[in-house]
């Protein structure tokens, strides 16, 4: 059997021969379930976002990530390595074999010590490969509160999405 709610009512679908009362009972164990589900169906749909400048979230990123390669460069010699943004659907950051830093342009609309927690976790690839133990014991050498700064990308993902 299957329950749906379509414009704010309970549809029922069920195989022929299944008797009424069976379909009673099936019905009242669901119950909680059907009132949330009739409760969410009212809620408009999803709320209003603000318009993103896209160019000034670049630019916002942008300025942030050079400040950052100049706080690092003694750490991770960093040189004059590629730094690439662009909007990616789900990560924050990535490292190429080649040693190329990308940042997800969503960054931008986030808190300056959530990008440097990217920065620095992306920088550690270029030496340790891997999410091991190892790699985010570096991490928290670095950035000894880098937990709670992932927990706040974790909860505040919605809100980054352009």
């Amino acid at each position: 059997m299957c329950l749906e709610i379509r414009a704010g009512r309970l549809v029922v679908r069920s195989p022929y021969l299944v008797s009424s009362r069976t379909i009673e009972r099936f019905i009242a164990q669901k119950e909680g379930w059907i009132k949330r589900k009739i409760e969410d169906s009212k809620k408009p749909a999803g709320r209003v976002r603000p318009t993103v400048d896209m160019e000034k979230c670049r630019q916002s990123l942008a300025a942030a990530l050079e400040k950052l390669r100049a706080k690092y460069q003694p750490l991770f010699g960093l040189g004059d390595r590629k730094i690439i943004i662009k909007p990616y659907r789900a990560k924050w950051g990535s490292c190429s074999p080649q040693g190329t830093l990308s940042f997800n342009l969503a960054l931008g609309l986030a808190p300056t010590e959530v990008i440097e927690y990217v920065f620095v976790h992306e920088c550690v690839h270029l030496k340790i490969k891997n999410h091991s133990k190892n790699f985010y014991r570096q991490v928290e050498k670095i950035i000894p509160d880098y937990r709670l700064r992932r927990l706040w990308l974790k909860k505040n993902r919605e809100e980054l999405i352009l």
